[in-house]
C-alpha cells in the first residue's frame, strides 16, 4: 500500500467531505481508492473504465444544463 493507515483515514475523510451528496462521489472515491492503492506495476487499474464513467457524467450534466437553458428560454418567451 502506498498510504499508511492514518493517511488513508485522512484521505477517506477528505473525499467524503468534498463529494458528499454528489453524484460524483462514488466515481471519485473508487478512482482515488484504486489509484492510490496500486500494489504493483502489474496490477495497474484500467483507466478507461474511469474515463468512460466520468465522460458519461459530464455528458449528463451538459445535457441537463442545455435542457435547463431551453426551459428558461421558453419561460421567458411565454412571459412576453
Amino acid at each position: 500500500m502506498i498510504l499508511g493507515k492514518s493517511d488513508r483515514v485522512a484521505f477517506q475523510f477528505s473525499v467524503r467531505c468534498c463529494c458528499a451528496g454528489s453524484k460524483w462521489s462514488a466515481v471519485w472515491a473508487a478512482m482515488f481508492r484504486d489509484l492510490l492503492n496500486v500494489r504493483s506495476c502489474s496490477e495497474i487499474p484500467d483507466l478507461m473504465t474511469y474515463r468512460k464513467q466520468l465522460s458519461e457524467m459530464v455528458e449528463a450534466q451538459v445535457t441537463a444544463a442545455r435542457l435547463n437553458a431551453y426551459v428558461d428560454q421558453l419561460q421567458r418567451q411565454l412571459r412576453h
